[in-house]
């Protein structure tokens, strides 16, 4: 829903497909497959990751998974959760 003022999003919002505008998300979309990076490090998840990482090593257990995949993997899991019409409608694009 787009209106003057800048929606605010809670920890409880939900986007609804009456909301979705269907312009923005195809910018999204296209911005997405063009730059799929998203830097969101802070000390906090960098030093979790990292000891993630080397007990894997340490127990021999997917010691190939890189702490960029395992973050990658968390964040999406997240968005999932959190917004799951809005996660769906994009993921559904993407496969496209």
């Amino acid at each position: 829903m787009i209106n003057d003022q800048s929606p605010v999003i809670s920890d409880e919002s939900r986007v609804t497909s009456d909301q979705i505008d269907p312009i923005l998300i195809n910018r999204a979309i296209t911005d997405a497959r063009a730059n799929p990076r998203v830097p969101l490090w802070t000390s906090l998840s960098k030093a979790l990751l990292r000891y993630n990482q080397l007990m894997r090593y340490k127990q021999m257990k997917n010691p190939d998974m890189t702490i960029s995949q395992e973050g990658s993997d968390l964040l999406n899991e997240i968005i999932r959760e959190k917004f799951p019409e809005l996660s769906n409608l994009i993921e559904e694009e993407l496969g496209k």
